[in-house]
């Protein structure tokens, strides 16, 4: 009967070590914030080209990508805005042009839908995002 209840009072003490242990291991830290993918990106490249990059181009005539900026809001919304200098025979004009839409997934795979119905494709990695669309890699930094 001693032998069992000082087995007991061991059985007890090594529990009470274990748990204590446990709770100092696990107590202290809080879990990582996962990284967000929400704000705002400024465009640096185009198919690799820095801006301004010309989007076309004939005898007389040209139309450049002068900036733009690539916003992922809370809630899945985007908006998206640029300016372009459109060259016609000699006179320039600086146009601004906004669009918005949805995006769904998470930072390695985005799916995009503008509010005209266009689908698009980019991912995150770091503080870079990448935009798959109309053919062309536009390359942007938060």
């Amino acid at each position: 009967m001693r032998l069992e209840r000082r087995y007991h009072r061991c059985v007890a003490r090594l529990l009470a070590t274990a748990v204590a242990f446990l709770v100092v291991g696990c107590g202290g830290d809080s879990p990582a914030e996962p990284a967000t993918i929400t704000g705002t990106y400024t465009l640096q490249t185009i198919n690799g080209s820095p801006l301004p990059y010309v989007n076309f181009q004939n005898a007389t005539d040209k139309d450049e990508i002068v900036s733009e900026t690539f916003t992922l809001a809370a809630g899945g919304q985007w908006a998206h805005t640029y300016r372009e200098r459109i060259t016609t025979g000699g006179t320039v004009l600086l146009q601004d042009g906004q669009t918005a839409g949805t995006y769904t997934g998470s930072s390695a795979a985005l799916s995009f839908t503008s509010s005209s119905n266009e689908k698009f494709t980019g991912s995150l990695n770091g503080g870079t995002l990448t935009i798959l669309r109309i053919g062309k890699t536009l390359v942007y930094t938060r």
